[in-house]
């Protein structure tokens, strides 16, 4: 009877392309050809699952290399991977588990080819910053970017350093030498506008709709957006009142 819907991106309309993963994978061969590591840090739920299975399919439609080598570091992002399994047919035919975050472990493989998934956050976690430090400094390697980085976080800037410019890390200055890309929209996990009515006209809501997760402007946008279609019943919770859904 009641809807709690997401208003991240509120009314806005994302306009993808038709071959919305045609640059990803242009930038996936590219960097790959040179030879260094093409880091993807993503959020161990869905993103990770979604770049593996759009690599895959890539690899099936002969964008991408049938023989990458893939490894997935994060002990999370594992686990979720298992559940997935149980009831997707998502992954590349080859994605190597086998190792963790831990520098004394990667150390001996930051060499060659290769795609490196980690966790999205790596600001905390120590062990992994020399790692990351190699790579950002090396001209060979790479780092796409493909979910929303804190602009406080390492991740964050580094979306918006230079190439050639300083970072820092773990109190370590170095140079960002790699190719550093950030995809927008195209992996994203949000509905924006159009979804949201999409997924509202497959369900049957008799009572509110209630707008969560995300600022004040984009409720009130997606607001206006919903009631412009029929919706009537929107509601913005203030966090402060307490709002009963039971008679």
């Amino acid at each position: 009877d009641y809807a709690f819907i997401e208003s991240t991106y509120g009314a806005k309309k994302r306009n993808l392309p038709s071959s919305p993963y045609k640059e990803f994978y242009n930038d996936l061969n590219t960097n790959l050809k040179k030879g260094g590591i093409v880091w993807i840090p993503s959020f161990v739920l869905d993103r990770t699952q979604k770049v593996l299975n759009t690599i895959k399919k890539g690899q099936l439609g002969g964008m991408l290399p049938e023989n990458i080598d893939i490894k997935i570091v994060s002990p999370t992002a594992k686990k979720i991977n298992a559940i997935y399994d149980k009831y997707h047919d998502y992954r590349p035919k080859y994605v190597d588990e086998s190792f963790s975050m831990s520098a004394s472990k990667l150390e001996s493989i930051l060499y060659g080819s290769k795609i490196l998934i980690t966790s999205s956050y790596v600001d905390g976690i120590d062990t992994f910053h020399s790692i990351a430090e190699k790579i950002v400094a090396d001209g060979n390697s790479s780092v796409l970017l493909v979910g929303y980085q804190d602009p406080r976080s390492f991740g964050g800037k580094l979306k918006k350093a230079s190439k050639g410019s300083k970072i820092t890390l773990s109190d370590n200055d170095f140079n960002v030498n790699a190719y550093v890309k950030y995809y927008s929209g195209i992996f994203s996990g949000h509905y924006d506008g159009k979804g949201t009515l999409k997924y509202l006209k497959s369900i049957d809501i008799k009572s509110s709709i209630f707008l969560v997760h995300g600022n004040q402007k984009s409720k009130k946008e997606l607001s206006l957006l919903l009631n412009r279609k029929g919706y009537k019943n929107i509601q913005i919770p203030d966090g402060i009142n307490k709002i009963s859904i039971f008679n």
